[in-house]
């Protein structure tokens, strides 16, 4: 990967059927642990593209995928300009750390079943809305 989209954030932009990924981390002995899925309209990269740190995680597409790379300039520019647009996202990535939390209060407390269970179950965040609808009005 480039320097240039070390530091991009990534919308997962499919029109035409949802994508789905799934975001990993490696662990201490080289396994791959799922961290999360994404979906059509997430977001991915955000936290590299705000601070400048290397990215957490590696995400893989389960299909060739459209998607639509936000430069860390653009997104903060962006994000200045749409200070609701920066709640937002500043909103996804605080769901996101819950919900990190509560899967390791999860893992020590429940069963496998009941985990995967609550890991699917979750609802999608698009931040895809906020962007098209700020997006649209900047193009106008």
């Amino acid at each position: 990967m480039s320097v240039l989209l070390a530091f991009s954030a990534i919308m997962l932009s499919s029109f035409s059927a949802a994508i789905r990924c799934s975001a990993t981390m490696a662990m201490t002995d080289g396994r791959q642990a799922l961290i999360d899925v994404r979906v059509s309209g997430d977001m991915i990269g955000e936290m590299s593209a705000l601070n400048g740190e290397p990215r957490s995680a590696t995400v893989t597409t389960c299909r060739t995928s459209k998607i639509r790379i936000i430069r860390r300039n653009e997104l903060r520019a962006f994000l200045r300009v749409y200070p609701d647009a920066a709640m937002q996202l500043a909103g996804i990535v605080a769901n996101r750390l819950r919900a990190a939390n509560r899967r390791r209060v999860d893992f020590a407390s429940h069963p496998v079943k009941i985990r995967l269970a609550r890991f699917f179950g979750r609802s999608p965040r698009p931040m895809a809305i906020a962007i098209a609808t700020a997006s649209s009005s900047t193009s106008t």
